[in-house]
């Protein structure tokens, strides 16, 4: 868990890209990379990162990374290594961000537009 993910977390979080089912559709964080790299600087601003990681063996194999302004959370982007996707790293991602911004005080949470994956686990309302 980071509050403030600096460049060398960010490098980690495009390798997971870089390995993910994301990289054939260039998306992620490797793009448009310049925007997701200047919404992180400009969270740091304000102290709004908010990351969770996930390794393996020393080497990243996801990460869940939004922004908490007060007591509002946006998710930016989740992604993890294709291989693994048996895992469900990321919904466990998304449950640890969520009980960890929750402790933090946020009430309202916005993962984005598609639902599918959050009402498996999630009370819609």
């Amino acid at each position: 868990k980071l509050d403030e993910p600096s460049h060398a977390e960010y490098r980690l979080m495009e390798a997971v890209d870089f390995h993910s089912w994301k990289v054939f559709l260039r998306g992620g964080v490797i793009s448009p990379k310049n925007f997701y790299r200047a919404l992180m600087l400009r969270y740091a601003r304000t102290g709004a990162n908010r990351l969770i990681l996930a390794m393996r063996d020393g080497e990243p194999v996801g990460y869940c990374w939004a922004g908490m302004i007060g007591d509002q959370v946006r998710g930016q982007q989740c992604s993890y290594v294709e291989a693994l996707s048996d895992l469900g790293l990321g919904r466990l991602m998304h449950c640890e961000l969520t009980k960890w911004v929750c402790e933090k005080g946020a009430k309202i949470l916005h993962y984005g537009p598609e639902r599918i994956w959050m009402d498996a686990y999630a009370d819609p309302d």
